[in-house]
């Protein structure tokens, strides 16, 4: 079992100083920082490598995870060529998932180490690829990236050997089959899904129906409203169903008195909706625009009370009438004050009056 000679065939992403080729065999030491994602970047990452001297045998890999940039879990994908041996890129081969391996959050080392994953396998490939969907958050990790530190691949090469070549040509069929059979899988299963997915919306949207039905009809209108007048009465019950089941029982408490406002104008809204289409059939515009003009009227009544219009402007009238009573109050203070000053100036006359006799009497 040997060190295999890697060289990177893609990647997602990487820092300017941390590069994927960090990676590749000749670079990996101690010293070596490893790769990291790019700042930013989306999940899942991926780094493929190639087996710099051709397809081998791989019987383990190792993986060292940066100290804080750490994946949740590592999966690994092998890829073989289409062909059996021959691959100019990824693109060439089949790929299949063996498993993956997790990660530790490193919390207890307070960040300090890099964690080392060995994983003993017994599989044929000329790729490597190692997908990270995605990340362990910390503190450390601001900009939220993943990062390796050593990628270690051990295995024998087949250099031609015709047993191990038929066994890679054995496991390509192989892995074909298992990928073939698990996309049928996974597309009737999703299929499945959907479908059932389709039968549950349908049974809500009729138990919805039925419910906003028995609500018409509990407020006296089931058969007496035109089809517009009864949309615009069903999004309001939908609406304060909603809030009710969002618990916004403020909102669900504007949508309950909107439908009251509703009630009272429904018919006469059906009966002018009615005479508008009459007027339009006989192409007398003008009347046709006149029972518009008080349809909109109406349905706004409705709108301003869901939209707290109608507490807007009973505020807006309060605050008029504060208003114009303290301007009463300001005028009477100021009377209220001339009529103390005019007296001041009364008494100081007198005051001035009464001094002078008396210097006469002197």
């Amino acid at each position: 079992m040997k060190p295999l000679a890697l060289e990177i065939a893609q990647f997602s992403s990487q820092e300017a100083d941390r590069p994927a080729s960090n990676l590749a065999d000749k670079q990996q030491d101690e010293k070596n920082p490893g790769w990291q994602s790019k700042q930013g970047a989306k999940f899942p990452q991926e780094i493929i490598f190639k087996l710099k001297n051709g397809p081998a045998h791989i019987s383990g890999v190792k993986i060292m995870s940066h100290e804080f940039k750490i994946g949740k879990r590592v999966e690994l994908h092998m890829g073989v060529p289409k062909d059996g041996n021959a691959a100019q890129s990824p693109d060439d081969c089949d790929f299949i998932v063996l498993g993956h391996t997790s990660l530790d959050k490193n919390e207890t080392n307070k960040y300090k180490f890099s964690e080392l994953k060995s994983i003993d396998l017994d599989t044929y490939a000329l790729y490597l690829k190692l997908v990270i969907p995605e990340i362990h958050t910390n503190s450390l990790n601001q900009y939220t990236q993943v990062g390796i530190r050593q990628v270690r691949v051990e295995g024998d090469l087949i250099n031609g050997n015709e047993e191990q070549l038929i066994k890679m040509k054995e496991m390509n069929s192989s892995q074909r089959r298992r990928r073939d059979e698990e996309q049928n899988r996974k597309l009737n299963s999703d299929y499945g899904v959907i479908a059932s997915r389709i039968d549950i919306g349908e049974a809500l949207l009729n138990a919805r129906d039925a419910n906003i039905e028995a609500s018409i009809k509990q407020l006296g209108l089931e058969g007496k409203l035109d089809g517009k007048t009864k949309a615009l009465l069903r999004e309001l019950i939908i609406k304060k169903d909603q809030a009710v089941q969002e618990e916004d029982f403020d909102a669900a408490k504007k949508w309950k008195m909107s439908i009251e406002k509703m009630k009272e104008v429904a018919i006469q809204l059906s009966e002018l909706e009615q005479k508008k289409d009459q007027a339009v059939k006989a192409e007398d515009f003008d009347t046709a625009k006149k029972f518009k003009i008080e349809i909109e009227k109406l349905r706004q009544q409705v709108v301003d009370i869901s939209d707290g219009k109608t507490n807007q402007n009973s505020n807006s009238n309060q605050k008029e009438k504060d208003k114009e009573k303290i301007i009463e109050k300001d005028k009477e203070r100021k009377i209220n004050q001339y009529e103390d000053d005019f007296e001041d100036q009364d008494q100081e006359e007198d005051d001035q009056i009464e001094q002078q006799i008396q210097k006469q009497k002197q």
